[in-house]
């Protein structure tokens, strides 16, 4: 039998805005590693970048 799940901080494993926060932030550090190595991807990455916000907020469907 599984235990009820619970908001906040005491949810245990199912904390979805912390994990999506990760990788987010995984996303970002690689881009801009990326754009630090080859200044060719720095276009991409701000690109990419851009598209992730919209998405994020909505804009694009």
């Amino acid at each position: 039998m599984s235990r009820a799940s619970k908001n906040g901080l005491t949810a245990g494993n199912s904390q979805p805005v912390k994990t999506l926060s990760k990788y987010a932030t995984e996303f970002i550090a690689t881009c801009a590693r990326m754009a630090s190595a080859d200044p060719g991807f720095y276009l991409l990455c701000v690109v990419l970048l851009t598209q992730a916000v919209l998405l994020a907020l909505g804009v694009l469907s």
